[in-house]
């Protein structure tokens, strides 16, 4: 019954408006002129069964070149998201990877501090590469995580230097995606894959990573 059920709403949800209204359009027409010409009174000139046909015939014509351009532009809208949906697949390990630079370089360099330790995130990150971005996620706000009055070692120096490169990578990484996921573009209109994106953690901890950047300048 469940099943039926979510058939019937995505056939429904195959067509737009506009196509429905087309549909009915020429349902109508051709009713109407089989009315017309299939039933008493035949009350209608030689020349007009010629002119109904080929108005039908040119309705028809526009008809499918205008479901021929929508469904152009569903194909087109597909392609983009499947070809976001990889570039996002294609980065999201690189950005797992630099999201634990930045946050174990920071721990490091004593400039900020976490829940758990240095060692305890290292064994958790191999079965779970996500748990550094949650670690982002819990330093809203950033500055009152951030220790502005850290012992600056030699190494410790190092360590930040290292986490504000981090950062900046992860910028450029994030970037690409940031940019074909902009509103403004036509593709990205009531599109699902957009919104399940900027819901994932690695989206989401740009935000932060962008604070730490401005933070530890």
């Amino acid at each position: 019954m469940a099943n039926s059920k979510s058939e019937a709403k995505t056939s429904k949800s195959r067509f737009t408006k506009s196509e429905k209204l087309i549909a009915v359009l020429t349902v109508a027409w051709f009713v109407w002129g089989a009315k017309v010409f299939l039933f008493p009174p035949y009350d209608y000139s030689p020349g007009e069964p010629g002119d109904f046909f080929s108005a039908a015939l040119v309705f028809l014509l526009a008809y499918v070149t205008y479901m021929q351009m929508e469904q152009m532009k569903r194909q087109e809208k597909e392609n983009y998201e499947a070809s976001i949906l990889r570039a996002y697949e294609l980065l999201r390990p690189d950005l797992e990877g630099v999201a634990a630079q930045v946050v174990s370089k920071l721990v490091k360099s004593a400039v900020l501090t976490v829940g758990s330790s240095e060692a305890e995130l290292k064994e958790k990150f191999v079965k779970d590469r996500s748990v550094y971005l949650r670690e982002l996620h819990k330093l809203k706000p950033v500055d009152s995580h951030i220790n502005k009055d850290y012992a600056a070692s030699p190494q410790q120096k190092q360590d930040l230097e290292s986490a504000r490169q981090a950062c900046k990578r992860y910028g450029q990484l994030i970037g690409a995606l940031v940019e074909n996921l902009d509103e403004d573009n036509p593709n990205n209109k009531g599109s699902k894959v957009a919104k399940a994106i900027k819901a994932t953690d690695v989206y989401m901890a740009n935000t932060v990573v962008e604070a730490i950047e401005k933070a530890i300048k």
